[in-house]
């Protein structure tokens, strides 16, 4: 139903129109500023959680924020745009005045006045504008739950408040970090806003090193900053702000970064601005989880440009060991954009796609899951889950029982177990462990099934609800091949290494050993999405990610994040057109190529890595001509 967001009653008098019981609402937030305040306010009436509408409605109004901080020292110099002499106030701040709506958004109607001829014609009246000093510097954002920061962000702006681009978290210097936060704390307590989501951003003054707060906005913040934070963290604020609005009392986890994301949008820059092309080759490019054009925007192509968030087109999302990598990936990424001639967005792009091809579906898109056990295994079943995806579920125990009758049995055996116990006391185990865990656990699956062995399993197993359009693996045993006989579905693979070369266990720490002491390459390590066959790892190639093992800080480390990219690919691979939904690609891409060991495709199984083989890495990687011959052979099959 619509209502008009700004107005409490109008709400609740809607609600009675509908038939709604009241006692039956668990919660009210809203996203946007305008109905922040609506919001607070019906929360308090019906004695739900949420902030106090005042401090609320003090955030909202830019000037009354300002007044709120008066006492401290995060304020520039500001005053009512007008109650002031605008010409003297440029002269009293030589680096430019910025004047915006006191109730403005989204950078809409902001202005930069630098010099005498930058003035306006016409003074606005009190109460409509804000003036204020132009502070230079980076500036950042810092993104709360409640009371509790969950990390800052780094913003690209392009000087006149429109944001290009955002990357969390923002720095690697820690003093640097703490600044900040503490400054956004300060301004928090200062309008004494908590129970909701608050986007607090902040600029460091070049000049003097100190923290200066830009706005304060009582929401979550915009930008796609909670994919970010939720990519960085495994934390998703939306589900976060939810509970905030719906549990009394909650108060989230003390939430730390595990690796960096970036974003960085497609912007028309000039009236009259042609199509984006390029697009399947900044798909294709390192640490990239997300690449999408906005549909409503299209129709815009070639009419003059807005001057704020209304001329962003799309954006690529990116993932990185640390923020600063993922920015650089992104940069990567949105470089191989190339922009056309023509502002048409059925023609062909370059890489055979049309520009609507990616755009974003919203359709679910049923998908049956059949997964081990570890952590990177739930994850993946979670993800699915918050994004309404998961509509049946097996889980494959993998659990060995009898003894072994053959010498290549207990050899298999004791391979499996000596990797437990290495997993165990190198503490390669609690890292991912750490790199999956789930803050916001959702309910079991209602269609969930659990095998101890699935290979022992009957032949109807696998999921089979009609309405599935995929089936996907992640962690299984080998799958006989009368359970995919009886698979309605494409049935689909995540293999933790690059195909076909990389085929097995333990492919990660493979090509780490081939390429550890090439330092002349940027070493790249991957995932694979690729169909079943009954073969192992084998099949059509679907997609690749690419992960930079070099910066990682460790095989395990680079197996994680390598891992989380192509979950978050194919999740969003679900919600492409069906033009370019896992579009069949074979050919193994170039920067893939050239990283793939020289010897033909191998299989490489759990008792291959061996002790030896882990001193040898090691040694490997000194880097030393000699000791790189002599351990250039490793143990495969």
């Amino acid at each position: 139903m619509e209502v008009e967001k700004t107005s409490p009653d109008v709400i609740l008098s809607t609600l009675v129109d509908h038939g709604i019981d009241q006692t039956t609402v668990v919660g009210v937030t809203s996203s946007s500023d305008a109905g922040a305040f609506a919001a607070a306010a019906l929360a308090r009436r019906m004695g739900l959680p949420g902030p106090d509408p005042a401090a609320v409605e003090t955030a909202r109004d830019k000037y009354a924020a300002r007044r709120a901080l008066a006492d401290t020292t995060l304020n520039p110099w500001f005053a009512d745009a007008g109650e002031v002499d605008w010409a003297e106030s440029l002269r009293r701040c030589p680096d430019g005045l910025v004047a915006k709506p006191q109730r403005g958004t989204g950078s809409m109607e902001v202005s930069i006045i630098r010099a005498p001829e930058d003035l306006p014609a016409s003074v606005p009246s009190p109460g409509q504008m804000l003036l204020e000093e132009r502070v230079p510097g980076a500036e950042y954002s810092a993104e709360f739950l409640g009371s509790i920061c969950l990390g800052v962000c780094l913003k690209r702006t392009n000087g006149l408040g429109l944001e290009l681009g955002h990357e969390f978290p923002a720095s690697d210097d820690e003093d640097l970090q703490h600044q900040l936060t503490r400054a956004a704390t300060q301004a928090m307590s200062a309008l004494e806003l908590d129970g909701c989501a608050a986007h607090v951003e902040l600029i460091r003054d070049v000049r003097t090193g100190h923290i200066k707060v830009i706005e304060i906005n009582p929401r979550l913040a915009g930008g796609r900053i909670p994919d970010l934070v939720r990519l960085a963290t495994n934390c998703d604020p939306i589900i976060e702000t939810i509970r905030l609005a719906t549990e009394p009392g909650y108060r989230p986890a003390d939430i730390k970064p595990l690796r960096g994301a970036a974003i960085e949008f497609m912007v028309r820059q000039v009236d009259g601005a042609p199509r984006p092309g390029g697009l399947e080759q900044a798909w294709n490019s390192v640490g990239v989880v997300d690449l999408e054009v906005y549909p409503h925007r299209l129709q815009e192509l070639g009419t003059p440009v807005n001057g704020d968030f209304r001329d962003r087109i799309g954006h690529v999302i990116c993932v990185g060991s640390t923020g600063v990598l993922a920015s650089r990936h992104v940069g990567e990424a949105v470089h191989r954009v190339t922009w056309g001639s023509s502002t048409a967005v059925t023609e062909d792009v370059p890489g055979g796609t049309t520009l609507v091809d990616w755009t974003r579906e919203h359709h679910k898109r049923p998908v049956g899951l059949v997964r081990g056990t570890e952590s990177s295994h739930e994850f993946l079943s979670h993800r699915l889950q918050a994004t309404e995806h998961l509509a049946e579920e097996v889980i494959d125990g993998r659990e060995v029982s009898g003894r072994p009758r053959t010498i290549k049995a207990l050899r298999n055996r004791f391979a499996q177990r000596y990797h437990s116990t290495r997993r165990v006391l190198m503490r390669t185990a609690s890292i991912r462990t750490k790199e999956f865990f789930v803050y916001d656990k959702l309910s079991r699956p209602s269609n969930q099934r659990v095998f101890a062995n699935l290979a022992l399993a009957p032949d109807y197993a696998l999921p089979s609800e009609p309405r599935l359009d995929y089936i996907v693996f992640k962690g299984c045993g080998v799958v006989p091949k009368r359970l995919l006989d009886h698979a309605r579905p494409p049935v689909l693979n995540i293999h933790g290494g690059w195909l076909p070369n990389y085929r097995g266990n333990h492919c990660y720490f493979y090509a780490y050993y081939h390429e550890a002491a090439e330092r002349d390459l940027e070493l790249l390590v991957g995932s694979t999405l690729h169909e079943v066959t009954p073969k192992v790892d084998d099949g059509t190639i679907l997609d690749y990610s690419r992960t930079p093992a070099a910066t990682a800080r460790s095989v395990e480390h680079a197996y994680c994040l390598g891992e989380l990219i192509s979950f978050e690919r194919f999740i969003r691979s679900l919600h492409f057109p069906s033009t370019r939904r896992f579009a069949r690609n074979a050919q193994v891409p170039d920067d893939v190529r050239r990283h793939q060991p020289k010897e033909p495709s191998r299989l490489y199984l759990t008792k291959n890595r061996t002790p030896a083989e882990e001193v040898k890495l090691s040694l490997r990687k000194l880097g030393i001509p000699f000791i790189k011959r002599l351990t250039a052979k490793s143990k495969e099959r």
